[in-house]
């Protein structure tokens, strides 16, 4: 059954059945529900304007809401009412808003009730739900269905970059308004879904987890309590490793971060190169690896995507690495978030990537893995260390490679990092098992409530 269809590409109508002058906007609008269901957005939906007196609160702190591109509303940082320029109007827990500029992207959702005195501009029109005839989380699902959103791209009027939907638009819209214990059933199925969803992404969590304590049992590390100390301390000058107060406040060094009860730590310098040069004997024409920030994982720690290029073309301007290299994320946030990998199956055994990776590498594969390298490195206690070491401005702060250099780590035998390395590598791929799972169980969860709101899947 088709449940929408655009006109043909050529066709006629009359001009004073026109409601937009745009191809997009003659969308027929079908919903496979029976007609006494079939209700406009303004039957249900009670326009609120309800205007703040800017008398009272011209030099008042007032707290403006965002809306983003998934629905979710949060408050903004609080300003100062004479900064914002025109009528400011009241929101209430429970209300729909959106955006006249962005609810072609997504920007309408419902106030959440934690959210209390907060106001918006005349940008952002405001409902109050008819509990009546709707339920509220009914109608959000509704309006984020991929069908609404098309029906919602048919009517974008404006210039490019300022294209509005206006508050009359959206009320003559036709939606299925089925009777309220249907709504609810609709609601209560994805509700459940995303328990299983949270369910689901718990047991990712624990499985990460899995992977460190093992690295702490097998190589006995413990790390050192990483607690900011007293904000009133005395140290000797000859103490400071670097100038400043809130990093001497901590207790320990990149020598006592990590102990281990079972091998000895020694500074990673001592068994690896950092930011080593590479040898490349390429002719300019020949292939190579090149992996940008954004194709390294985050999650499981491996290149999603390997890009060729010619030698020529990033020979200078990149980072080098070769076969085996750890390359690990300096700038934040990518560093917290993770983006570090072992590169692999490099074309020519060559690879380039962004300057703001560190490249550490063995210098005796017999001594130390760089696999092993990389599991320390990934451990959240390392990453969450180097934030200390922070050097740039704040929105541009590195990990300078000394905090890698200096960093001691204990090296176990060789055979003890393989296992490692393999046990680690194991509950990776059971975590990437899941969050497909995971990926799979949202989307077809979603499609289900699409048709269901569509009526191909009846719920009476």
């Amino acid at each position: 059954m088709i449940l929408a269809r655009k006109k043909a590409k050529v066709f006629s109508i009359s001009f004073c059945d026109l409601a937009l002058w745009s191809v997009g906007s003659q969308l027929s609008i079908k919903w496979n529900w029976h007609e006494s269901y079939i209700k406009t957005f303004g039957d249900i939906l009670c326009r609120r304007s309800e205007s703040i007196d800017d008398r009272d609160l011209i030099n008042e702190i007032v707290t403006l809401l965002t809306i983003h591109f998934d629905g979710s509303i949060e408050l903004r940082e609080p300003i100062i009412r004479k900064n914002i320029k025109g009528r400011l109007f009241k929101v209430y827990s429970g209300d729909v808003v959106f955006s006249k500029i962005d609810i072609r992207n997504g920007a309408i959702g419902l106030c959440p009730q934690n959210i209390e005195n907060a106001c918006v501009t005349s940008e952002f029109p405001i409902y109050s739900v008819n509990n009546k005839l709707a339920n509220a989380k009914y109608i959000m699902l509704l309006l984020r269905t991929e069908y609404f959103k098309n029906i919602l791209q048919s009517m974008i009027s404006g210039t490019s970059d300022r294209k509005r939907i206006q508050p009359t638009q959206l009320e003559k819209i036709k939606i299925p308004i089925p009777p309220l214990p249907i709504q609810k059933k609709i609601v209560e199925y994805w509700e459940n879904a995303k328990r299983k969803i949270v369910e689901l992404k718990n047991e990712i969590g624990l499985s990460e987890i899995q992977i460190s304590k093992s690295i702490f049992k097998n190589v006995g590390i413990v790390f050192a309590a990483t607690d900011l100390g007293p904000k009133v301390f005395s140290m000797p000058f000859s103490a400071n490793d670097r100038w400043g107060v809130t990093f001497n406040r901590y207790d320990w060094d990149l020598k006592t971060l990590i102990k281990s009860g079972k091998y000895p730590t020694f500074p990673l310098e001592e068994y690896a190169w950092i930011n080593p040069l590479t040898q490349i004997k390429l002719k300019p024409d020949d292939k190579v690896s090149f992996v940008p920030m954004e194709n390294v994982d985050e999650k499981d720690g491996r290149i999603k995507k390997v890009d060729q290029r010619e030698y020529r073309q990033v020979k200078s301007g990149y980072t080098g690495f070769q076969e085996g290299d750890v390359i690990w994320a300096k700038i934040t946030p990518c560093m917290q978030n993770g983006k570090s990998v072992v590169a692999s199956n490099l074309v020519n055994g060559i690879g380039f990537g962004s300057t703001e990776f560190h490249v550490i590498r063995s210098k005796d594969a017999g001594l130390l893995k760089n696999k092993y390298i990389h599991l320390i490195l990934r451990l959240k206690e390392i990453r969450a260390a180097a934030t200390r070491y922070f050097i740039g401005s704040a929105g541009q702060q590195r990990v300078p490679a000394e905090f890698l250099a200096k960093l001691h780590i204990p090296i176990p035998p060789a055979d003890i990092q393989d296992k490692l390395v393999d046990e680690a590598s194991k509950v990776r791929n059971e975590i990437e098992n899941k969050r497909t799972e995971v990926l799979m169980f949202s989307e077809k969860s979603k499609k289900n409530v699409e048709q269901m709101i569509l009526g191909n899947s009846k719920m009476d």
